[in-house]
């Protein structure tokens, strides 16, 4: 009995270094993206607050009533660690923290109106050379390195700028 598998084997060949090599660029190219875009609800997901009143009662709270003055709270035992304590969001406005998400998909909206067009004119292989090197530099920055909650929103648009390159050329 013939096989499938033996099929693309004997007419296509084996899984070489040329097919190592695509699938992880592929893998960087559109993988990427999902680890920051669908993540961003978690990364500015509100903690539960408790807050206590001047008597000392404790009482379930939201994150605006702990930005007044003398405020005393504490989260919950349960939270998610992410950007409202590393980048302290949680007395920013609502539009500003939803911001974060926006940021990159304005970006995208801008690198597909006016850079895309660049792929049939410098050529497509550059450019994806290009837009790869920048989103690693990107994310990586994001991830790791950049913990101030204004300097944040720049690699997030430049990372939508450049994913146009990365998922419409490749």
């Amino acid at each position: 009995m013939v096989y499938h598998d033996d099929i693309i084997h004997k007419n296509g060949g084996s899984f070489g270094r040329f097919q190592k090599l695509a699938i992880s660029a592929c893998t960087l190219a559109y993988a990427s993206d999902g680890f920051l875009v669908y993540n961003m609800v978690y990364l500015c997901l509100m903690p539960k607050y408790t807050c206590y009143d001047k008597d000392g009662i404790a009482f379930d709270c939201h994150a605006e009533e702990t930005c007044v003055a003398d405020a005393q709270f504490e989260e919950t035992e349960i939270y998610v660690h992410n950007w409202v304590q590393d980048f302290d969001i949680r007395c920013l406005n609502h539009w500003a923290i939803g911001m974060y998400g926006s940021t990159f998909f304005i970006g995208r909206l801008i690198g597909n109106l006016f850079l895309a067009q660049f792929g049939d004119k410098i050529g497509r292989i550059k450019l994806l050379r290009l837009s790869l090197a920048l989103s690693l530099i990107c994310y990586g920055s994001i991830v790791f390195v950049i913990r101030d909650k204004m300097v944040v929103y720049a690699p997030i648009f430049l990372f939508g700028l450049v994913s146009c390159w990365r998922c419409n050329l490749s």
